[in-house]
């Protein structure tokens, strides 16, 4: 029976399914659609390109006595050649930079003195889709002991010594310097007890070939090895041309000089002077001669006229134009250096007037020297630097440079920071007199690696005959 109803059923469904559909098939579809005039929109997916960008630096030699900044650029590209744009994103932490946005270039400065050795900054790049990072170093090329020579900038700085200098008394070099002047192209005769030629704060302004040794008869003038001992003349070639930007000891005056060395003093004659200031090749081309020497004999000399025909012939050099002489004007105004107690200046120390005269020795008489006396770092005469109406000026020369707590004494007033001969054994005291010291030229120093170790205060020296501390 129930087989019977499900066959019924089934008949049944198939005559009215035609019917219903008005269609002739069994099968059943739906009715499309129209969409005419209506489109899906394509989602069009670009890829986005970062700018390229390299890494770049830039090297700033720090004046230090005045701002000092260098022009850079980033160098940077865009795949789809889009504008770029360029902003400072990481500022430095020692000096300022400002950036053109649409070229990159930029300017880093700095303001004074520092003794870091590099910073950094980095500058977003950006085509206005994406960016990239462009890192910039800076080397700072400077010399740690500048900020200690009052002579060259005095600030009231610490110069070692117990007392400080008096701001504002220094050879006011900031203008020079910033000009352009350093001494670029200058030859200077360095006439004294030679100059140690491989010291590392000299070596790249030293002119051996054209140097002299009277000991030796060879061309370096650099002090035996084998003789321990402080150098007059290595000390004055620091003050005059000591190598600027390399991150060791100070700085000369004119940094970027030529110095020859001649070491007179170590065996004196007049044929020697002649050879030293420019009446032989080796030192005709000079452009100046430092002479820091003064007489030994606490009388007045007897003309001879030589002295002066060597002086004489330094006007005639350079094709007529003259070289300069540069000379020291002495050490003897309280006492005769030479022969202390001795009671020849008792008169002259009662009267308060300087005992010794420029015009006492024969080799500074004339027209042709330039005779400079000594002033202090606060501005007022040297204890020890003769006066006199040859003087044509007086410039920094300092005094001792001592400090109380490595040493007694009642003067302690800054000196001149320059350099020594390399080594531990080369000072003109057996035991350090002040903080630098300490850590260089001293018998007591061993094992240091500090940058400047063979700098020293440049102080009276009782082993160095006929030279004198106010070196110009």
């Amino acid at each position: 029976m129930k087989e019977g109803r499900f066959l019924f059923l089934a008949i049944l469904v198939s005559l009215i399914a035609p019917a219903a559909t008005g269609q002739d098939s069994a099968e059943i579809r739906r009715p499309r659609v129209k969409t005419a005039g209506i489109q899906r929109p394509k989602v069009v997916r670009t890829r986005t390109y970062s700018p390229v960008v390299q890494p770049s630096s830039v090297t700033v030699d720090v004046l230090g006595v005045a701002p000092s900044a260098v022009n850079g650029s980033v160098a940077a590209t865009d795949p789809q050649s889009l504008p770029l744009a360029f902003s400072i994103t990481g500022l430095p932490k020692h000096g300022t930079v400002s950036i053109t946005p649409d070229t990159g270039a930029f300017t880093f400065s700095i303001a004074g003195h520092t003794q870091s050795t590099g910073d950094l900054f980095r500058v977003a790049v950006s085509n206005g889709s994406a960016q990239s990072i462009a890192r910039v170093n800076v080397k700072l090329a400077s010399d740690p002991l500048l900020q200690n020579q009052w002579h060259i900038q005095n600030v009231g700085q610490d110069a070692f010594a117990s007392v400080l200098p008096v701001y504002g008394n220094d050879m006011n070099v900031a203008g020079a310097w910033t000009a352009g002047y350093s001494g670029r192209g200058i030859k200077v005769g360095v006439v004294d007890t030679g100059l140690e030629a491989a010291h590392e704060d000299l070596a790249a302004n030293v002119d051996i070939g054209n140097s002299f040794n009277f000991l030796t008869g060879l061309n370096d003038p650099s002090p035996d090895p084998t003789e321990p001992g402080f150098d007059h003349g290595t000390a004055v070639a620091g003050i005059i041309g000591a190598t600027a930007f390399n991150g060791k000891g100070g700085r000369g005056v004119a940094y970027n000089s030529r110095l020859r060395g001649y070491n007179l003093l170590s065996y004196f004659s007049i044929a020697n002077m002649a050879k030293s200031m420019g009446s032989d090749p080796i030192s005709a081309d000079n452009d100046l001669f430092n002479a820091s020497f003064g007489d030994s004999a606490p009388s007045l000399p007897t003309f001879s006229g030589a002295f002066q025909a060597i002086t004489g012939t330094t006007l005639e050099l350079r094709n007529g134009l003259g070289a300069a002489i540069v000379n020291a004007a002495g050490n003897d105004f309280e006492d005769w250096e030479y022969w202390p107690g001795t009671g020849l200046c008792d008169n002259a120390y009662w009267f308060n007037v300087s005992c010794g005269d420029p015009a006492n020795d024969e080799r500074r008489g004339g027209y042709a020297p330039i005779i400079v006396g000594a002033i202090d770092a606060d501005g007022k005469h040297s204890s020890y630097s003769n006066t006199g109406s040859s003087l044509w000026i007086s410039a920094p020369g300092g005094e001792y440079g001592l400090n109380s707590d490595y040493t007694p004494d009642t003067n302690y007033a800054p000196a001149v920071v320059t350099t020594s001969r390399t080594g531990c054994a080369h000072s003109a005291f057996p035991d350090p007199v002040n903080p630098l010291d300490s850590k260089g030229a001293n018998q007591v120093c061993s094992g240091l690696s500090i940058h400047g170790r063979h700098e020293r205060h440049k102080r009276r020296n009782a082993q160095c005959r006929r030279c004198h501390r106010n070196d110009a």
